[in-house]
């Protein structure tokens, strides 16, 4: 399936913008994406995900907004921009600051679910925080339980993944689902 396969119509031309935005030189920033229909078990359930490989750079994490942002508008998922974008911020921040090596992130939708994934190489798991007044840091994880329906980590052969979920409202109309695939 291609990108345009998913792809809305009147998204306020968003899509079309970030379609031209582009990784420098030397970054490898890969598309897949799959849509998957019943067949495994999953009957009745649909499912559709987007992975990208970045370079563990700071300015990964503005890469890493822009494409949860265009993702979700090729998905018809703009209600769910603001807060994904946000969160998958946040988790690519603690990729880049703390791990080295590639950073890979993950959006999946599944029944009406949004789930995304940061891996990166460091099999240190996150722990949450409790700022203080006066700390400058510390509160991305708060942010990602806060906002998050949920979240968590598991260390991995290469590294780790912390993921966190956000159920998505329904579109509008009768017997619409979230996502409307083939």
């Amino acid at each position: 399936m291609s990108r345009d396969a998913v792809c809305p119509a009147g998204d306020g031309g968003e899509v079309e913008r970030l379609r031209g935005w582009g990784a420098p030189d030397g970054a490898r920033v890969a598309d897949d994406v799959t849509a998957i229909l019943a067949g495994n078990g999953l009957v009745g359930s649909s499912m559709v995900r987007a992975t990208w490989t970045l370079p563990s750079w700071p300015v990964s994490v503005t890469w890493a907004r822009h494409l949860v942002r265009g993702q979700l508008l090729l998905w018809s998922m703009g209600q769910a921009c603001d807060v994904a974008e946000l969160l998958a911020s946040e988790l690519v921040t603690n990729a880049v600051r703390h791990a080295a090596g590639l950073v890979l992130l993950t959006l999946w939708v599944v029944d009406g679910v949004l789930r995304c994934e940061v891996g990166d190489g460091s099999q240190q798991l996150p722990v949450l925080h409790a700022a203080s007044d006066d700390d400058e840091g510390w509160r991305g994880l708060a942010l990602v339980e806060e906002l998050s329906q949920a979240w968590g980590s598991a260390r991995t052969r290469w590294g780790k993944v912390v993921w966190f979920e956000l159920e998505l409202p329904c579109a509008t109309g009768p017997g619409r689902e979230v996502i409307t695939l083939g």
